[in-house]
């Protein structure tokens, strides 16, 4: 029996603990009756009274008892460690909550939480329930042989184990004799498509392109049906050590701390020391596997003006490396790195190989390639964006794709920045400028105003709209960085975006990074600190937030903006501008004495519409909106409205 009173357990024991399973039943004591949803206060997010004394067993048994969950599910948690960086000083532990159903896991149904001093404080994310109602467990499954079949019949092209010369390569690469592309075994997972569980047999399946390279496909088959439910295409386009050597650069001049790998006497080559995979030269039209030349000299001294791409994209690669490792407690999975004249205006990141087939070797691949004016994407900021991604998989995973995506491709600009003003000392707040061109500006991004101007559709996530708009939605999160790291350092202000990112999951939304960096800003620095105040008045210049900090410190919030809706002040009050009519049918109007930005905002505090308007008055359709309470918000002031039809 969980007894519900602090936990007296010693902390230094929790830090310890990969993953502990907690196998809960409906015989454990009741929590008040009390579920998990009576703490809402924001979308997803959760926050429980000071005085609850919820331990983290009294806290499992609260979210068991708030589903409809069978004898079939359980939860697992898992800590979430932010003090690999002792300069952090996170005075809060952090846990992942994973679901179970019949010993394998949900996808997506987590929940994080928070806790201090033996409570449970805050809490974000869902589990999904009624999973026993489309899933029996009764019915037999069909085999392996026939799930493998089903996927392959829906994949075109050459399958990468079929071609010996790709099957060597991989093998030398890995430095694994047993490694092959083969599908050898599926991940079994339970997956909610629209409103409904599928148990599933996911296989990774590769194909070979001679001109592209590797395509990875995520074949999702029902284990039951045999039907196949879903497929995603990953394309292996992307960048994927112990003497220090000299080499003449593209773009940073001579350099004397290139490492590379004594193969053999008189020979050294662009290996890495740790075993980290093989740096690879390709500089052909057309080219296979098969065709790849590893870089090798003679006296270390690297100057030749054809190796010049792949010599300084290895030496940027150990940089990066390097500073992820030592000084962030980040990355060191292994990489492949490809320079690849005929990729024209790109450099890529792959997810890795046999990510989804235990005990196999993986890595990380990244593909450098060449702009239009000539000029190889072998610089610091690139590489290092893209080796970002590779970090972000193997912690938060973020989706690639709709608001995620744009999350994702933020940190990894954030990431880019931190590493090009470790290594080079630079503190352009921009991507690119080496080859002649900006990629992003981090400091006047495209996009800068949540649902403003430039805003791309999410809910669109298909190729041609940018996955849903990932590389342009990802400037509200750019620019919030940069008038942070404006305000407080870009030392502390990386580590801030270090420790946010690591606590995200697959489907975090723009409220969870606000929410998660305030509790991070207020544990580092101090409710309203100069720290906390710069935090949460960023997230209100780049429309995330709904109050700024001078607001909430002046009020004596203790929560995050937008956990509790506050008092709201009547715009229709003020002098210089007007809401009118309350309520509204299908059209708004809205005077202003000036320029503003003008945001409609639900009761939950998500921005649903941001307006950049003129002086004069202004009509606003909100006949899309369901009728309910929502909020208008006007530069500092806020109204309430109510919509009906």
């Amino acid at each position: 029996m969980y007894l519900c009173k602090k936990n007296v357990m010693n902390k230094q024991y929790f830090f310890k603990i990969v993953i502990v399973l907690c196998i809960i039943t409906f015989t454990q004591i009741r929590v008040n009756g009390q579920k998990l949803k009576d703490f809402q206060c924001d979308y997803g997010w959760y926050v429980l009274p000071e005085n609850s004394n919820y331990s983290i067993n009294c806290f499992v048994d609260l979210c068991t008892k708030s589903y409809n969950f069978s004898d079939r599910d359980s939860l697992f948690w898992e800590v979430i460690d932010l003090n690999r960086d002792s300069t952090l000083s996170i005075n809060q532990n952090v846990y992942r909550l994973k679901h179970l159903f019949n010993g394998i896991e949900v996808e997506n149904s987590q929940i994080t939480f928070f806790e201090k001093d033996g409570y449970v404080q805050f809490a974000y994310g869902e589990l999904y329930d009624g999973i026993h109602l489309d899933i029996n467990i009764s019915i037999p499954k069909i085999s392996d042989n026939l799930s493998l079949e089903n996927a392959k019949k829906v994949i075109e092209g050459e399958y990468a184990w079929n071609n010996s010369k790709v099957e060597n390569y991989l093998k030398e690469l890995t430095e694994d004799s047993t490694a092959t592309f083969s599908p050898l075994a599926s991940n079994i997972l339970i997956k909610k498509i629209d409103t409904t569980y599928h148990l599933v047999n996911q296989w990774t399946i590769c194909t070979i392109d001679t001109l592209n390279g590797i395509d990875e496909y995520i074949v999702d088959v029902d284990a039951f049906s045999g039907n196949v439910i879903n497929v995603n295409k990953e394309i292996f386009n992307s960048i994927g050590n112990c003497e220090n050597a000299e080499v003449i650069t593209l773009y940073y001049g001579k350099q004397y701390d290139m490492k590379t790998k004594h193969i053999a006497p008189w020979v050294y080559g662009l290996k890495n020391c740790n075993k980290l995979a093989t740096t690879d030269f390709i500089n052909l039209t057309r080219y296979t596997f098969g065709q790849t030349s590893f870089l090798v000299d003679s006296d270390n001294i690297w100057t030749s003006v054809e190796e010049r791409p792949a010599t300084t994209a290895h030496w940027a690669a150990c940089k990066i490396q390097n500073y992820f490792i030592n000084k962030c407690s980040l990355g060191g999975r292994p990489i492949q790195l490809i320079v690849n004249s005929t990729k024209h205006n790109n450099a890529y990141y792959s997810i890795d190989y046999f990510s989804s087939i235990s005990g196999r070797n993986s890595y990380n691949k990244i593909e450098i390639g060449i702009s239009d004016r000539g000029n190889y994407y072998s610089t610091v900021d690139i590489i290092a964006h893209e080796y970002g991604h590779g970090i972000i998989r193997h912690t938060s995973n973020l989706d690639n794709k709709g608001e995620s995506g744009a999350i994702n491709e933020s940190f990894a600009d954030i990431f880019a920045i931190l590493a090009e003003n470790h290594i080079l000392g630079r503190n352009d707040w921009t991507i690119g400028e080496d080859v002649g061109e900006i990629l992003r500006d981090v400091k006047n991004p495209i996009c800068d105003y949540y649902l403003g101007t430039n805003w791309v559709n999410t809910s669109d996530v298909s190729s041609s709209n940018d996955n849903g708009g990932i590389h342009t939605n990802s400037g509200v999160q750019n620019r919030w960085f940069f008038l942070v790291a404006s305000e407080i350092g870009l030392n502390k202000a990386g580590k801030l975006a270090f420790a946010t990112q690591k606590i995200l999951n697959r489907t975090s939304k723009y409220r969870d990074v606000r929410n998660l960096s305030i509790i991070l800003a207020e544990n580092l620095w101090g409710r309203c600190s100069e720290e906390y105040n710069a935090v949460v008045e960023a997230w209100y210049e780049v429309g995330v937030s709904l109050r700024n900090a001078t607001w909430y410190c002046s009020n004596g919030h203790h929560i995050m903006p937008n956990m509790f809706l506050p008092k709201f002040v009547d715009c229709s009050l003020n002098n210089t501008i007007s809401i009118y009519p309350n309520p509204v049918g299908n059209l708004l109007f809205v005077d202003l004495p000036q320029k503003a930005t003008v945001c409609i905002v639900d009761v939950n505090g998500q921005t649903l519409h941001a307006y950049e308007l003129d002086k004069g008055r202004h009509s606003i359709d909100v006949s899309n909106l369901i009728s309910g309470v929502y909020f208008v918000r006007c530069n500092n002031e806020v109204e309430k409205i109510v919509k009906i039809k």
